[in-house]
């Protein structure tokens, strides 16, 4: 576990302000969220912070599930996830049939997209809606910045694709219209499948399931997974 100590910042997250703030402030909110991004993966780390991002991947041989999902390697290849998925077929409350669904599509978009690590960036990597405070209009802090790490800039995307899960309007063309940059790679559909179900897989050894899956919370990995397993597969 990291922990970091801040100054106490007054003020609520993004993800409560989404179902109740105008949509114009919401919207100024993420145009600010969109500079706040764009300064970050702009920045160009020392050596020395370069060595320990680089130390801190596992390789790729590598087989231990725990040491797999807390790797910095963003993201990881669709082997190291075919482990993960593995790993969760022997777990309590899964669905082989969706594992046997996301396993496939891994391997397909894997077949198709290449995602190259030449133009990766420092990340926030856990950018949700509960991580970034508002007041008065103002994005004020962007907090936990444990899962930091370098890898390609439209991973960013994935977790606030998320905040549609909370009700009001989609944050994700507000973001585009700010940060165009975030959305303009080749394959762009299909690779942020390829990041949910990553990102869902690793999550299932930091949370394992502790109930059958309808009484989890949506935001579980078990029940990402479904839906991704359930939604229509990107075509590009």
């Amino acid at each position: 576990m990291s922990w970091i100590l801040l100054e106490r910042v007054r003020a609520g997250s993004l993800w409560d302000a989404w179902a109740s703030d105008p949509g114009a402030v919401l919207r100024s909110y993420v145009s600010q969220l969109a500079q706040i991004m764009r300064s970050l993966h702009s920045w160009q780390p020392p050596a020395q912070v370069l060595t320990r991002y680089a130390a801190a991947e596992c390789p790729e041989a590598e087989t231990d599930p725990v040491a797999i999902a807390a790797s910095t390697l963003t993201p990881l290849s669709a082997s190291q996830l075919g482990r993960l998925i593995e790993h969760a077929r022997a777990a309590a409350f899964t669905d082989q049939d969706v594992l046997d669904t996301i396993a496939a599509r891994l391997a397909q978009v894997a077949a198709r997209v290449t995602i190259s690590r030449d133009a990766d960036v420092v990340l926030h990597g856990d950018c949700t809606p509960a991580n970034i405070l508002v007041r008065d209009g103002r994005v004020v802090a962007l907090l936990d910045f444990e899962w930091s790490r370098r890898g390609p800039r439209d991973i960013e995307v994935t977790l606030p694709a998320f905040s549609a899960w909370a009700g009001g309007p989609p944050m994700l063309p507000w973001l585009a219209g700010s940060y165009p940059e975030l959305f303009d790679v080749p394959g762009f559909e299909q690779r942020q499948w390829f990041y949910r179900a990553g990102f869902a897989l690793r999550s299932l050894i930091h949370w394992p399931a502790y109930a059958p899956e309808p009484e989890l919370p949506k935001n579980h990995g078990l029940r990402q997974l479904r839906h991704l397993a359930e939604a229509e597969m990107p075509a590009t």
